[in-house]
């Protein structure tokens, strides 16, 4: 799969996938999840394999800071593999930085405290 369009955007982003990265980014990482899966559940198409790459990489970050390394591990390496079909910005997400905090993890990095962990880029 080689996404050359971005199918989130048009016309707007889904409220529920607004609210994933809000949720997110305040390391809410189940209720991150849970917002999502229900958009990744009515979705067809590219958008859903997106959607089941961002819901992999809050549920493998969950694993992460519960200190449960062989799940953190396995789907971690799952939202890398469906999180890297994308370009660069998908969904006004950045998806680079969203792959390099889940490698980050997998090389060994703690799961950051504070900052956001992923953004939407505007324009």
């Amino acid at each position: 799969m080689s996404p050359a369009r971005d199918p989130i955007l048009s016309p707007y982003p889904p409220a529920e996938f607004l609210r994933f990265v809000e949720l997110f980014n305040q390391q809410e990482y189940f209720e991150a999840h849970e917002i999502l899966e229900d958009l990744w559940v009515m979705t067809p198409g590219e958008e859903r394999e997106f959607y089941k790459g961002l819901i992999m990489l809050a549920v493998g970050l969950l694993h992460a800071r519960s200190k449960r390394k062989r799940g953190a591990v396995g789907v971690l390496t799952g939202a890398l593999e469906h999180l890297r079909k994308y370009p660069a910005t998908y969904g006004g997400l950045d998806r680079e930085q969203s792959v390099a905090v889940a490698q980050a993890i997998l090389d060994g990095a703690a799961v950051p405290r504070k900052a956001p962990l992923i953004r939407v880029r505007s324009g």
